[in-house]
């Protein structure tokens, strides 16, 4: 048993559906939900329309100068290779170019994810996408065009179940102290499950060092397995920490989202179009089917963005306190909120 500790359940070995979809129709089935998902376990994407894919900026301008995302399939393996090649060339040679220009303006970075995520802050196309681990600042973006017509959306994503991957969760291990391992498979079976859980993936400064280094594999090449990587470099501005930020990663050049269903067990379409739905309105009766889902599509229909931004007012989520400086107050201002109570 303690053998699949690392790569079992949380991927999808229950009978429960791994992405659900909710429909929220008032506030307090918001509040609702805010509650039972908690702190700690899931992270966030906030998109001012629900009908957008989660898609990288890179992956959106390739698609504006219509290049298509490559699937890894059978029939494709070889395209994929040259295709990811190709796309990793450029990206180094980006990060090369920008590191020459920067370097005496940013603070010293020693990772190439951390000048991925430089990059990305001064507005170049990376396979980067932002998440959040506060479902408000999430809300924010979701409702921060207050101009748009469209039914906003809330993803969430099991943080837990990123990192128990199996391919992902085995190569950090190569890089973590195996005595850790070792150490729980000598105890009884529920004694060293519990012991690898709270020294292994609690120990977190060691936990993002790994991927980190991951990352940076995947940036050189050195992997090429379809998955995504969360990584978590908040030294690179001020921003990630204002707004609670990570960043999930590629590890390939295929479409974020087909990345996203193969570390999740996913298939694409369960990521737009989640066929289980969850109606708030049954609430508590089988919340568990949202606590063990993987992914959670929230919409929230335009018509409550009033609401919605009355419940940012009272949470201190504002442009002022999401955007350090000089671009919270423009923000503010062009949107109209206040400055000052």
């Amino acid at each position: 048993m303690l053998d699949n500790v690392i790569d079992a359940s949380l991927t999808g070995t229950t009978n429960s559906p791994r992405a659900v979809l909710v429909e929220v129709g008032e506030l307090h089935e918001f509040s609702r939900l805010v509650r039972t998902l908690g702190t700690g376990r899931w992270i966030f994407r906030g998109h001012a329309d629900k009908n957008w894919r989660l898609a990288s900026s890179l992956e959106r301008q390739l698609v504006n100068r219509g290049i298509k995302s490559i699937n890894k399939t059978v029939q494709n393996a070889i395209n994929f290779i040259k295709y990811d090649k190709y796309r990793a060339s450029d990206e180094m040679y980006a990060i090369d170019q920008f590191k020459r220009y920067a370097s005496m303006k940013l603070p010293k970075l020693d990772h190439l994810v951390e000048w991925l995520a430089a990059m990305q802050h001064y507005g170049t196309a990376t396979r980067l996408l932002d998440f959040t681990r506060s479902i408000y600042v999430a809300l924010y973006f979701a409702f921060e065009n207050r101009l748009s017509k469209a039914d906003a959306a809330i993803y969430a994503v099991q943080y837990s179940k990123l990192l128990h991957n199996a391919t992902l969760s085995k190569e950090i291990i190569t890089n973590q102290s195996q005595a850790i391992l070792e150490h729980g498979r000598a105890k009884a079976d529920a004694d060293g499950e519990r012991y690898i859980r709270e020294n292994f993936y609690n120990n977190r400064k060691e936990l993002q060092d790994s991927l980190i280094k991951l990352a940076d594999r995947c940036i050189e090449r050195t992997s090429m397995e379809v998955g995504i990587i969360p990584v978590n470099v908040p030294g690179v501005n001020e921003r990630l920490v204002a707004q609670s930020g990570l960043f999930l990663m590629p590890r390939t050049f295929v479409s974020f989202q087909e990345s996203l269903a193969k570390s999740l067990s996913l298939s694409e379409r369960e990521i737009s179009e989640p066929q289980c739905k969850y109606a708030m309105a049954q609430y508590p009766s089988n919340k568990n089917i949202l606590m063990d889902a993987s992914l959670i599509k929230i919409i929230i229909p335009r018509a409550l963005s009033d609401a919605m931004q009355n419940l940012l007012a009272q949470a201190n989520v504002s442009a002022l306190n999401l955007f350090p400086g000089l671009e919270g107050i423009a923000k503010s201002i062009r949107y109209n909120e206040p400055l000052y109570e």
